[in-house]
C-alpha cells in the first residue's frame, strides 16, 4: 500500500512538470525566431490576413506569425499601404482592400524569391512584413529575409525619398 501512494505522489508531482516541457512544434518555432532574429527581423505571433469574403462571412482568423524588416519611417513615409495574398493557385493577388499595388514588373521576382510557406506580404510606412506559419525552417527564414530585404530595397529606389524642409 506505501509503495502504491509513493507512486501516485510522484505521478502526481511529475504529471504537471512534464505539461511544462516545452513540444517539438515549439522547439522548432523558437529556431526559426532565433534565426530571424539574428537576419534582422522581427517576429510577431499575429492572426493571418485574411481576404475580404473571409472577413465578411466572420470566418475565424488563422494564427501564425509576421516575420517584419523595419524600416526608417523618414525612407517609409510615402510607401502607399499594400497587402498581397497568395491565391489558391500559388500565386499572387492584390487584397481588395489594398489602396496600391505593388509595380507588375518586379513584384513577380521578389514573390518567386519567397518560401512556398508565405501566406501574405504587406508593405507599410516602417516596415515590409510576410506572414506565414512558420512550416519552414531556418533556409525559409534566410530565403525570406533575403526576399524582404530586395523588397524593401525595390521600395527604397522606386518611392523618392522627401527630405524634411
Amino acid at each position: 500500500m506505501k509503495w502504491l501512494l509513493l507512486v501516485l505522489v510522484i505521478a502526481l508531482v511529475a504529471g504537471p512538470v512534464a505539461w511544462l516541457r516545452p513540444s517539438a512544434a515549439d522547439k522548432r518555432h523558437a529556431a526559426l525566431r532565433m534565426a530571424a532574429r539574428r537576419a534582422g527581423l522581427e517576429v510577431r505571433v499575429t492572426a493571418l490576413p485574411q481576404r475580404r469574403r473571409a472577413r465578411v462571412r466572420r470566418e475565424p482568423a488563422e494564427f501564425g506569425a509576421a516575420y517584419a524588416l523595419m524600416v526608417s519611417r523618414d525612407h517609409s513615409a510615402h510607401w502607399q499601404p499594400a497587402l498581397w495574398l497568395r491565391s489558391a493557385d500559388g500565386g499572387w493577388e492584390s487584397a481588395e482592400d489594398a489602396s496600391a499595388s505593388l509595380v507588375p514588373d518586379w513584384w513577380p521576382a521578389i514573390a518567386a524569391a519567397l518560401p512556398a510557406e508565405v501566406q501574405a506580404v504587406e508593405v507599410a510606412p516602417g516596415r515590409v512584413a510576410a506572414y506565414w506559419r512558420e512550416q519552414g525552417d531556418a533556409e525559409s527564414v534566410e530565403r525570406l529575409a533575403a526576399a524582404l530585404q530586395a523588397l524593401k530595397a525595390r521600395l527604397l529606389t522606386t518611392v523618392p525619398v522627401v527630405a524634411a524642409d
